[in-house]
């Protein structure tokens, strides 16, 4: 069952996830050691500027954690897409025949969007969790580097999806 996960996987996604994996067991582990020092009140939320503008008891970070952990588990359950053969929703519901190496490709491009953008949000989630932690502002160029590559992932999904479903 397996087999075909990783036949259609490429090996910089298995990296990525062996990257992501570590950087949310880094951030919890550094959370639990570094405890007893955070200060009892740290910021609970910044305006868009970057700036502390709420503060709360450190028990919210828990929560930060609680939802990386969700997240990876989302991504997670994201990699048994390819093991239920679910080419209409990428190919639309046509009954065209797909060869395997465009499916191959259109499931890598899946991947890659999914990979990248779980590698942005846990990236944020675990620079929130740094920054509240030292009581640190988080940059005025925090939320607009956000968006844009954010944007930026989404914008190459599309235009990659669309040069592919062209080549059909």
């Amino acid at each position: 069952m397996f087999k075909k996960y990783k036949e259609i996987i490429y090996k910089p996604l298995r990296v990525l996830d062996i990257f992501i994996s570590l950087w949310i067991i880094g951030i919890t582990v550094f959370l639990i050691c570094y405890w007893k020092h955070i200060p009892e009140e740290v910021p609970y939320h910044w305006n868009a500027a970057g700036q502390i503008d709420d503060y709360s008891d450190k028990g919210g970070y828990i929560m930060l954690i609680i939802m990386m952990y969700f997240l990876w588990a989302w991504h997670a359950l994201s990699k048994l897409i390819p093991l239920f053969g679910i080419k209409e929703n990428l190919f639309g519901k046509n009954k065209t025949i797909v060869p395997r190496e465009v499916e191959i490709r259109a499931y890598n491009l899946v991947f890659s969007m999914l990979w990248i953008c779980d590698l942005l949000t846990q990236f944020m989630l675990g620079y929130i969790i740094l920054c509240g932690m030292f009581v640190k502002k988080l940059g005025v160029w925090f939320l607009p580097l956000c968006i844009v590559l954010f944007m930026a992932d989404f914008i190459w999904f599309y235009f990659t999806l669309h040069k592919l479903q062209k080549s059909l």
